[in-house]
């Protein structure tokens, strides 16, 4: 199995857990204490994000050279993605913007299992 899998299946598992354990929460303590949680923890959640967008922007360089070494890349292809950090950044920017500020998706989807 590659590193990408586990990595793609340890991150569903570990999603998997947050939605059973906030349905769980739900179900023990009712909505209003979880939109309370939630609403408590959404600066340490923006946090996290945030270092994770800043570890991926930081890090790519090194993790291309690694992935590149490791799969055998030419380095016309190494370098082409490596100067695709910036657009990425600007994407996930985006998608941070639209998804979390303007639509509120995690909220509505979380309100609508727990009431």
């Amino acid at each position: 199995m590659s590193t990408l899998a586990k990595l793609i299946g340890a991150t569903g598992v570990l999603f998997g857990l947050a939605v059973l354990g906030t349905l769980g929460w739900g179900w023990v303590e009712g909505p209003a204490a979880v939109a309370r949680g939630i609403e408590a923890a959404r600066p340490w959640l923006a946090l996290w994000r945030l270092t994770l967008y800043a570890l991926l922007v930081g890090g790519w360089g090194y993790a291309v050279d690694r992935i590149a070494a490791a799969k055998g890349w030419q380095p016309e292809y190494t370098a082409w993605v490596r100067r695709r950090r910036w657009r990425i950044a600007a994407w996930l920017v985006i998608l941070e913007l639209v998804l979390v500020l303007v639509q509120n998706v995690v909220g509505q989807f979380l309100g609508g299992w727990l009431t």
